[in-house]
Protein backbone atom coordinates (compact mmCIF):
# COMPACT_ATOMS: atom_id res chain seq x y z
CA UNK A 1 0.00 0.00 0.00
CA UNK A 2 2.53 2.63 0.48
CA UNK A 3 4.42 1.94 -1.96
CA UNK A 4 1.24 2.25 -4.30
CA UNK A 5 1.20 5.81 -2.44
CA UNK A 6 4.52 6.66 -3.19
CA UNK A 7 4.38 6.38 -6.77
CA UNK A 8 0.88 8.31 -6.67
CA UNK A 9 2.99 10.93 -5.08
CA UNK A 10 5.82 10.94 -7.19
CA UNK A 11 3.31 11.03 -10.48
CA UNK A 12 1.76 13.56 -9.58
CA UNK A 13 3.47 16.28 -6.92
CA UNK A 14 6.91 15.38 -7.79
CA UNK A 15 6.37 15.83 -11.64
CA UNK A 16 4.07 18.71 -11.72
CA UNK A 17 4.97 21.90 -13.64
CA UNK A 18 5.12 25.58 -13.00
CA UNK A 19 2.39 27.21 -12.04
CA UNK A 20 0.90 30.26 -14.07
CA UNK A 21 -1.94 33.20 -13.44
CA UNK A 22 -4.04 32.97 -15.71
CA UNK A 23 -3.94 35.17 -18.99
CA UNK A 24 -6.48 34.31 -21.94
CA UNK A 25 -6.08 33.91 -24.64
CA UNK A 26 -2.08 32.68 -24.02
CA UNK A 27 -1.89 28.80 -23.08
CA UNK A 28 0.50 28.36 -20.66
CA UNK A 29 3.53 26.48 -22.19
CA UNK A 30 3.98 22.92 -21.13
CA UNK A 31 7.42 21.72 -19.15
CA UNK A 32 10.11 20.14 -19.98
CA UNK A 33 11.35 18.58 -16.93
CA UNK A 34 9.86 18.03 -13.37
CA UNK A 35 9.39 20.20 -10.48
CA UNK A 36 9.58 20.20 -6.98
CA UNK A 37 5.55 20.64 -5.75
CA UNK A 38 6.26 23.72 -3.35
CA UNK A 39 6.88 26.31 -6.37
CA UNK A 40 7.18 29.81 -6.05
CA UNK A 41 4.52 31.96 -5.58
CA UNK A 42 3.40 32.89 -9.00
CA UNK A 43 3.13 36.71 -10.63
CA UNK A 44 -0.79 37.42 -11.05
CA UNK A 45 -2.46 40.08 -13.00
CA UNK A 46 -5.34 41.53 -12.48
CA UNK A 47 -9.03 40.13 -13.27
CA UNK A 48 -9.33 39.86 -17.15
CA UNK A 49 -11.77 42.23 -19.31
CA UNK A 50 -14.88 41.40 -19.93
CA UNK A 51 -17.73 39.50 -19.17
CA UNK A 52 -17.84 38.82 -15.08
CA UNK A 53 -16.33 35.01 -15.58
CA UNK A 54 -17.90 33.61 -12.62
CA UNK A 55 -21.24 34.21 -14.18
CA UNK A 56 -22.85 34.90 -10.45
CA UNK A 57 -21.40 32.71 -8.68
CA UNK A 58 -20.65 33.33 -5.00
CA UNK A 59 -17.65 30.52 -4.13
CA UNK A 60 -14.36 29.54 -5.18
CA UNK A 61 -14.74 27.61 -8.22
CA UNK A 62 -12.21 25.21 -10.04
CA UNK A 63 -12.25 24.16 -13.54
CA UNK A 64 -10.03 21.59 -15.50
CA UNK A 65 -9.61 21.21 -19.27
CA UNK A 66 -10.44 17.90 -19.92
CA UNK A 67 -12.65 15.44 -18.13
CA UNK A 68 -10.72 12.48 -19.67
CA UNK A 69 -6.99 12.82 -21.06
CA UNK A 70 -4.79 10.08 -22.87
CA UNK A 71 -1.26 9.70 -22.11
CA UNK A 72 1.35 10.05 -24.69
CA UNK A 73 3.95 7.21 -24.80
CA UNK A 74 7.48 7.08 -25.94
CA UNK A 75 8.18 3.85 -25.99
CA UNK A 76 4.87 1.73 -26.98
CA UNK A 77 2.87 1.29 -23.96
CA UNK A 78 5.27 2.76 -21.70
CA UNK A 79 7.33 6.22 -20.86
CA UNK A 80 4.17 8.00 -20.75
CA UNK A 81 2.86 11.20 -19.52
CA UNK A 82 -0.76 13.27 -20.01
CA UNK A 83 -1.14 17.03 -18.68
CA UNK A 84 -3.72 18.62 -17.40
CA UNK A 85 -4.52 22.40 -16.84
CA UNK A 86 -6.29 23.21 -13.03
CA UNK A 87 -8.11 26.66 -12.76
CA UNK A 88 -8.99 28.03 -9.53
CA UNK A 89 -11.13 31.21 -9.85
CA UNK A 90 -12.16 32.71 -7.08
CA UNK A 91 -15.86 34.23 -6.90
CA UNK A 92 -16.98 35.43 -3.65
CA UNK A 93 -17.36 38.87 -2.84
CA UNK A 94 -13.72 39.15 -0.61
CA UNK A 95 -10.67 38.35 -1.37
CA UNK A 96 -9.43 34.47 -0.61
CA UNK A 97 -5.93 33.11 0.57
CA UNK A 98 -5.00 29.71 -1.66
CA UNK A 99 -3.27 27.14 0.34
CA UNK A 100 -3.24 24.42 -1.90
CA UNK A 101 -4.65 21.33 -4.91
CA UNK A 102 -5.43 18.44 -3.81
CA UNK A 103 -5.06 15.59 -6.32
CA UNK A 104 -6.76 12.03 -4.55
CA UNK A 105 -6.72 8.84 -6.29
CA UNK A 106 -9.98 7.55 -6.41
CA UNK A 107 -8.92 4.07 -5.97
CA UNK A 108 -7.21 4.46 -2.75
CA UNK A 109 -8.34 5.69 0.31
CA UNK A 110 -5.56 7.52 1.60
CA UNK A 111 -4.03 8.30 -1.78
CA UNK A 112 -3.19 11.40 -2.40
CA UNK A 113 -1.02 14.57 -3.88
CA UNK A 114 -0.91 18.43 -3.32
CA UNK A 115 0.56 21.49 -4.82
CA UNK A 116 0.73 24.32 -2.32
CA UNK A 117 0.05 27.53 -3.12
CA UNK A 118 1.49 29.56 -0.29
CA UNK A 119 0.75 33.24 -0.33
CA UNK A 120 -1.04 33.12 -3.02
CA UNK A 121 -4.44 35.83 -2.34
CA UNK A 122 -7.20 35.97 -4.93
CA UNK A 123 -9.65 38.57 -5.13
CA UNK A 124 -12.99 38.38 -6.70
CA UNK A 125 -12.68 37.19 -10.00
CA UNK A 126 -9.26 36.82 -10.24
CA UNK A 127 -7.72 32.92 -10.85
CA UNK A 128 -4.79 30.62 -10.34
CA UNK A 129 -3.54 28.48 -13.50
CA UNK A 130 -1.52 25.31 -12.60
CA UNK A 131 -0.86 22.58 -15.31
CA UNK A 132 -0.61 19.19 -13.70
CA UNK A 133 1.51 16.04 -14.65
CA UNK A 134 0.73 12.41 -14.34
CA UNK A 135 2.07 9.47 -16.02
CA UNK A 136 -0.38 6.90 -14.50
CA UNK A 137 -3.46 5.92 -15.72
CA UNK A 138 -6.28 6.00 -13.21
CA UNK A 139 -9.33 8.36 -12.12
CA UNK A 140 -8.72 11.44 -9.94
CA UNK A 141 -10.55 13.44 -8.16
CA UNK A 142 -9.11 17.33 -7.66
CA UNK A 143 -10.07 20.55 -5.10
CA UNK A 144 -8.87 23.49 -4.05
CA UNK A 145 -8.49 24.31 -0.23
CA UNK A 146 -8.69 28.35 0.58
CA UNK A 147 -8.86 30.31 3.48
CA UNK A 148 -6.54 29.65 7.07
CA UNK A 149 -4.44 27.04 7.11
CA UNK A 150 -6.06 26.33 10.43
CA UNK A 151 -9.26 25.91 9.29
CA UNK A 152 -9.31 25.57 5.35
CA UNK A 153 -12.71 26.02 3.08
CA UNK A 154 -12.48 22.79 0.26
CA UNK A 155 -13.94 23.52 -3.39
CA UNK A 156 -16.16 21.29 -4.85
CA UNK A 157 -14.48 18.27 -6.38
CA UNK A 158 -14.30 17.30 -9.88
CA UNK A 159 -13.36 14.23 -11.36
CA UNK A 160 -11.23 12.91 -14.45
CA UNK A 161 -9.55 9.85 -15.74
CA UNK A 162 -6.42 9.42 -17.25
CA UNK A 163 -6.48 6.49 -19.67
CA UNK A 164 -3.89 4.91 -21.92
CA UNK A 165 -5.09 3.84 -24.92
CA UNK A 166 -1.82 2.41 -26.02
CA UNK A 167 -1.76 0.30 -23.72
CA UNK A 168 -5.07 -0.97 -24.12
CA UNK A 169 -3.86 -1.40 -28.24
CA UNK A 170 -0.96 -3.69 -27.05
CA UNK A 171 -3.19 -6.09 -24.70
CA UNK A 172 -5.65 -6.84 -27.44
CA UNK A 173 -2.53 -7.91 -29.28
CA UNK A 174 -1.09 -9.93 -26.46
CA UNK A 175 -4.31 -11.56 -26.43
CA UNK A 176 -5.04 -12.43 -29.92
CA UNK A 177 -1.24 -13.78 -30.13
CA UNK A 178 -2.13 -15.96 -26.89
CA UNK A 179 0.50 -14.28 -25.15
CA UNK A 180 1.60 -13.47 -21.56
CA UNK A 181 1.05 -10.12 -20.39
CA UNK A 182 3.03 -9.13 -17.18
CA UNK A 183 6.75 -7.82 -16.12
CA UNK A 184 9.19 -9.38 -17.57
CA UNK A 185 12.80 -9.76 -17.46
CA UNK A 186 15.68 -8.13 -15.18
CA UNK A 187 14.19 -4.73 -15.72
CA UNK A 188 10.58 -5.66 -14.67
CA UNK A 189 9.04 -4.36 -17.72
CA UNK A 190 5.38 -4.41 -18.54
CA UNK A 191 4.49 -5.81 -21.77
CA UNK A 192 3.58 -8.95 -23.87
CA UNK A 193 5.65 -12.29 -24.53
CA UNK A 194 3.37 -13.82 -27.30
CA UNK A 195 2.67 -17.56 -27.54
CA UNK A 196 4.00 -20.22 -30.35
CA UNK A 197 2.56 -22.89 -32.15
CA UNK A 198 5.17 -25.59 -31.80
CA UNK A 199 5.18 -25.22 -28.22
CA UNK A 200 6.55 -28.39 -27.15
CA UNK A 201 7.02 -30.27 -30.13
CA UNK A 202 10.58 -31.96 -30.20
CA UNK A 203 13.17 -30.04 -32.17
CA UNK A 204 17.06 -31.08 -33.56
CA UNK A 205 18.31 -27.32 -34.16
CA UNK A 206 17.14 -23.64 -33.69
CA UNK A 207 15.97 -23.88 -36.83
CA UNK A 208 13.16 -25.91 -36.01
CA UNK A 209 11.09 -23.48 -33.80
CA UNK A 210 9.63 -20.34 -33.34
CA UNK A 211 11.12 -19.43 -30.41
CA UNK A 212 14.17 -21.19 -28.55
CA UNK A 213 14.79 -25.23 -29.27
CA UNK A 214 15.03 -25.67 -25.39
CA UNK A 215 17.23 -29.00 -24.46
CA UNK A 216 18.30 -31.11 -21.51
CA UNK A 217 20.08 -34.44 -20.92
CA UNK A 218 16.54 -36.00 -21.95
CA UNK A 219 16.03 -34.45 -25.32
CA UNK A 220 14.69 -31.14 -27.16
CA UNK A 221 11.78 -29.27 -27.08
CA UNK A 222 10.48 -26.07 -28.57
CA UNK A 223 9.56 -23.10 -26.41
CA UNK A 224 6.12 -22.20 -25.38
CA UNK A 225 7.08 -18.45 -25.85
CA UNK A 226 8.53 -16.60 -28.52
CA UNK A 227 11.12 -15.25 -25.63
CA UNK A 228 12.37 -17.40 -23.07
CA UNK A 229 14.12 -15.30 -20.17
CA UNK A 230 16.50 -16.52 -18.09
CA UNK A 231 19.83 -18.75 -18.82
CA UNK A 232 18.62 -22.22 -20.32
CA UNK A 233 20.02 -24.96 -22.11
CA UNK A 234 19.23 -25.22 -25.83
CA UNK A 235 20.58 -26.31 -29.21
CA UNK A 236 21.30 -22.80 -31.43
CA UNK A 237 21.02 -22.50 -34.90
CA UNK A 238 23.03 -24.93 -36.74
CA UNK A 239 23.55 -27.47 -34.18
CA UNK A 240 22.17 -30.35 -36.33
CA UNK A 241 24.46 -29.48 -39.18
CA UNK A 242 27.22 -30.50 -37.45
CA UNK A 243 28.43 -33.83 -35.15
CA UNK A 244 28.15 -32.82 -31.73
CA UNK A 245 28.10 -35.68 -30.05
CA UNK A 246 29.97 -35.64 -26.65
CA UNK A 247 29.47 -31.92 -26.57
CA UNK A 248 28.23 -29.81 -23.47
CA UNK A 249 25.06 -28.53 -24.39
CA UNK A 250 25.15 -24.25 -24.67
CA UNK A 251 23.47 -21.55 -22.07
CA UNK A 252 21.93 -19.04 -23.25
CA UNK A 253 20.62 -15.97 -21.14
CA UNK A 254 17.86 -13.94 -21.88
CA UNK A 255 17.68 -10.69 -19.46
Amino acid sequence: MWRSLSLLACALACAVSGAKQEQPPVSPARPTDPEPAHLPVPLRSGPPPGPDLCRGANAVTLRETASQRDLVCSDGHRACRAYLEVVVRNCTKAAVALQKIVVKDIGLDQGEAWVEARGVVLSRGEAWRHELTTVIARTYSVYALVGSVEAPTQSQAHQFTIENPARRRAMAACEACHGHWGSHGILNREGCICGTSDGGKPCSDGRDCEGMCLADDDGAWCATRVTTFGCRRHLPDGWSDEDHHGWRLPIRCTD
